[in-house]
């Protein structure tokens, strides 16, 4: 069982203490021909698993999400294969930086080069941003994302901005009975 640097928040340190040894979580998964190996920190998250044939992955986590989600995956150990992720206070993915990636940041500049995503108030997209194009340019196309409801059914409206020279946006309503099934389009 690995330790963690700090004991997250509302950790019963008296009563589970870094030795304490009975969680629960499954060690060793085998199936005819596979078998993965899992480890796990004291709070039972992953932090790595290896399939006994050299291939593995590292588990990172934070005091950002109170050790629950992963900051970054590395394949076999790799950080040129490392995928790192950030999220909002609700622990929705903000942002997920491949390799040759780096995460977007809205409180600083430049932004980075992977994909973002903000959230409103109720949970849903607020807007989201695409991947930069290039390495001099902060960010990509920005969608913006409204909702409206009606007795008829609800929809949402996703628009998007033109680059530059174009002017203008393009937009797409999707409108959904109330199942969320998507009744109509255009």
């Amino acid at each position: 069982m690995k330790a963690l640097r700090s004991l997250p928040y509302e950790w019963d340190s008296a009563n589970y203490s870094t030795s304490f040894p009975y969680r629960g979580n499954a060690t060793q998964s085998n199936t005819p021909g596979k078998t993965i190996n899992t480890t796990y920190d004291i709070t039972g998250t992953v932090v790595s698993q290896n399939d006994n044939n050299n291939h593995s992955v590292n588990v990172s986590t934070s005091t950002a999400t109170n050790y629950t989600l992963p900051d970054s995956l590395s394949p076999d150990g790799s950080a040129t294969l490392q995928t790192n992720a950030s999220y909002n206070p609700s622990f929705a993915p903000a942002s997920v930086a491949g390799p040759s990636q780096t995460l977007y940041n809205p409180s600083s500049s430049p932004n980075g080069t992977a994909a973002y995503t903000s959230y409103d108030s109720y949970g849903r997209v607020a807007y989201t941003l695409a991947p930069s194009q290039s390495w001099s340019s902060a960010t990509g196309a920005q969608t913006n994302y409204t909702y409206g409801y009606a007795s008829t059914g609800w929809t949402i409206t996703a628009t998007t901005a033109n680059a530059a020279p174009n002017t203008g946006s393009h937009y797409t309503t999707t409108t959904l009975d109330g199942f969320p099934i998507a009744c109509a389009t255009n």
